[in-house]
């Protein structure tokens, strides 16, 4: 069985239509869930800025290939795990946020 995803081609991107809007909430609970999981691996955050950065430059690339394409749902699941990523690579620089692991 061969997974596909779904392709979505002369879509409707009026505001009326409430794809649009579930797209968008989606989008905006990678917020607060990039938020939650930065707070739970706070001790990991300062190491993993090398990956954060990496997965943003490899999110933003998904998102405009995918979204090129016509593949509209691998381009916004790209694009909330940009969001996550750039939220985590934000708190990493905040120093009352993330902290050094201790081996």
């Amino acid at each position: 069985m061969h997974l596909r995803c779904a392709r979505v081609r002369g879509a409707n991107l009026s505001l009326n239509n409430p794809i649009i809007w579930l797209n968008a909430l989606v989008l905006i609970l990678a917020i607060p869930i990039g938020l939650v999981i930065a707070w739970a691996s706070r001790d990991e955050l300062i190491q993993g800025r090398k990956w954060f950065r990496i997965l943003i430059i490899f999110s933003i690339a998904g998102v405009l290939w995918f979204w090129l394409i016509g593949y509209k749902y691998a381009s916004l699941s790209a694009a909330f795990i940009l969001i996550v990523a750039i939220i985590s690579l934000i708190k990493s620089k905040d120093p009352e946020w993330a902290k050094k692991r201790r081996i």
